[in-house]
């Protein structure tokens, strides 16, 4: 080869090269611009499988979540966020009961009674009598196995018997490798749901988002998942999970009648439709219009902007307020709560 002749071949593999990270530069930058369009065309196609199929009905239905937990909310505040939904517009209200911060609901199990912050199973047999009269169904929240430090704390502070059977992986996530763990969730939930079991519609949301080793667990994790599930399937309940940890090796062993909200493509490394391939229905739970933290409440912009992006979502809705241990959560009262909700309620058409 000439000296020309290598000069141009050189040239050439360079501007190939430049090309190629060019590409890929424009191809990342593509994908963080909108995790809102991404999640809409992902789930879209997955929408139109469940309409025709109609493989269950909360895919077609829109979710208030309240996040009882972090944020304590008694009963009567409950009940007025709920007297304040719109049935045809929301017709689910997830109570998110449990977190790493409080164990909201009183059981005999962890010997939590007397914790101010926390729902006895008569307040819940309210709420949910409340909610029938307004023809909203209750789903129960109760996450499992991370997210759990407090429910840990509990076990702990009572000396359970249950901690000689190695049910803690961490500080904040029980050990969904171990079959004792599996009972002892299945006797908590066994305290909690009877006060949901009267409703035309019965979910429970199992939780199994942000969970540890469930790439080298992920077997033991679905085994886990899926034991749950038969157990609330036997109670009458159907099954709710967070899509983040379901890898392929997880959904491969995944009960398919169990609903996935997809919330996140990010943290995710299977999509929508593939979820929707092995035969779970799914829900559009978007993070980036459905989440809103209620310490934000005071900020009438993101306010705004929120309630537009999520009345605007594709498919189904679900408005996540997540609450914290702030100091400033104090300064957000209930009716901020209702408030935003109203407006939410506003925006959809």
């Amino acid at each position: 080869m000439n000296k020309k002749a290598f000069l141009e071949n050189a040239f050439f593999h360079i501007r190939r090269e430049k090309m190629r990270k060019f590409l890929l530069t424009i191809m990342a930058s593509l994908s963080l611009i909108s995790t809102t369009n991404v999640l809409a065309a992902d789930v879209q196609q997955c929408y139109q499988i469940n309409r025709e199929t109609k493989s269950n009905v909360i895919t077609q239905d829109n979710v208030v979540m309240l996040d009882v937990s972090r944020r304590h909310m008694n009963r009567n505040q409950i009940i007025s966020c709920i007297r304040t939904i719109d049935p045809q517009k929301f017709q689910f209200v997830q109570l998110h009961l449990n977190d790493d911060e409080n164990f909201a609901v009183k059981s005999a199990l962890l010997h939590n009674e007397r914790n101010k912050n926390t729902l006895s199973k008569h307040d819940l047999q309210k709420i949910v009598q409340f909610a029938n009269w307004k023809g909203i169904t209750i789903i129960p929240d109760i996450d499992v196995p991370a997210h759990d430090t407090a429910l840990i704390n509990d076990l702990k502070r009572c000396n359970s018997p249950w901690l000689k059977k190695n049910v803690i992986m961490n500080n904040n996530t029980l050990d969904y490798t171990n079959p004792d763990t599996l009972n002892m969730v299945k006797q908590i939930y066994s305290e909690i749901l009877p006060a949901f079991s009267r409703q035309q519609y019965r979910y429970v949301m199992l939780g199994g988002d942000e969970v540890p080793g469930n790439g080298s667990c992920a077997t033991q994790f679905s085994d886990f998942i899926n034991g749950l599930n038969k157990y609330v399937n036997r109670k009458g309940f159907d099954a709710i999970v967070w899509n983040d940890c379901l890898n392929p090796t997880v959904l491969k062993g995944l009960n398919s009648n169990i609903t996935v909200d997809y919330w996140t493509k990010s943290d995710a490394n299977t999509t929508a439709q593939q979820i929707v391939d092995h035969g779970n229905p799914v829900k559009n739970a978007n993070y980036q219009n459905s989440y809103y933290n209620t310490i934000d409440l005071n900020d009438n912009w993101l306010r705004s902007k929120k309630a537009t992006d999520l009345a605007n979502q594709q498919g189904s809705k679900i408005l996540c307020l997540w609450g914290s241990n702030s100091p400033q959560e104090k300064q957000i009262n209930n009716q901020k709560v209702i408030s935003y909700i109203d407006q939410v309620q506003q925006d959809m058409h």
